[in-house]
């Protein structure tokens, strides 16, 4: 099966493992990604691994880098040239619906590869009232779609609420446990000197902004509080520092600023 994967996050190598997979077990995998993108905390341009020979990626060019909405892909021409000399099976975007790239993507894919499957992967769990211009798009582009994968469970209602009738189904990200695995106490302590040995620890991991829920994780660790558990919060990853600061207030608002750690992101020595 020949499959045509957009993914803006897939600049990052360890993304790739993935596509990687699905070359070994048979399938043609072409993959879009962008010249430049923030990724894993920090600015990154396409680096080209050994495994990548399995697969093919094309590298463009975009408008509006790191906006996660409203970026697109620059050269029109560059994607119904890889469209038409392609000719996927499967046009995998893995970019929320809404989104202008998944307009960008499946307009052109209607008209140039019009027997591809088009597929696209939500992370979406809450229904947010987006602006007019991303509203639109969304609802055009849930109209065209093939099928929709989601991460979330709840995904899968979200989008029938919202009138999708095309295939849908559960999907999940996977794990490399060579990278990711427990470790002794010790061993993360000289990591995160930070962590406290006292009450139970609730972690995040990933990019800290206003639609990543942090705001609420902190109330629950206040209501817990006021129900005599004293939880400590871990937060870990990219994060600006004017919403640093607001996340600061809430905190301290609610009496849990104690409670409430930023961890600094460190290589163990």
């Amino acid at each position: 099966m020949k499959i045509l994967y957009i993914w803006h996050a897939a600049i990052e190598k360890e993304y790739r493992k993935i596509l990687w997979k699905m070359a070994d077990i048979g399938h043609e995998v072409f993959l879009v990604i962008p010249h430049r993108w923030t990724e894993s905390s920090r600015d990154q341009s396409f680096v080209k691994h050994p495994n990548d020979e399995k697969i093919k990626v094309f590298v463009l060019k975009v408008l509006f880098r790191n906006h996660i909405r409203s970026f697109l892909f620059l050269n029109s021409f560059r994607i119904i040239s890889i469209l038409k000399k392609v000719k996927p099976d499967v046009i995998y975007i893995k970019e929320e619906p809404y989104s202008f790239a998944s307009f960008q993507w499946t307009v052109l894919s209607k008209i140039f590869s019009p027997a591809s499957a088009i597929v696209i992967e939500s992370d979406e769990n809450i229904n947010i009232h987006h602006p007019i211009p991303f509203r639109i798009t969304e609802k055009y582009v849930l109209s065209v779609i093939d099928g929709l994968a989601s991460v979330p469970t709840i995904g899968i209602d979200l989008y029938k609420s919202k009138g999708f009738k095309g295939l849908q189904f559960k999907t999940s990200y996977f794990v490399d446990t060579n990278i990711f695995h427990p470790v002794p106490q010790e061993e993360a302590k000289k990591v995160f000197p930070e962590i406290k040995t006292e009450n139970p620890k609730i972690g995040f991991v990933g990019r800290v902004s206003p639609e990543k829920g942090i705001d609420t994780l902190i109330e629950a660790i206040s209501i817990l509080k006021k129900n005599k558990m004293n939880f400590n919060l871990y937060i870990l990853g990219r994060i600006t520092q004017d919403y640093k600061k607001e996340l600061e207030k809430i905190s301290e608002n609610l009496y849990v600023k104690e409670n409430v750690i930023f961890l600094q992101p460190r290589a163990p020595e």
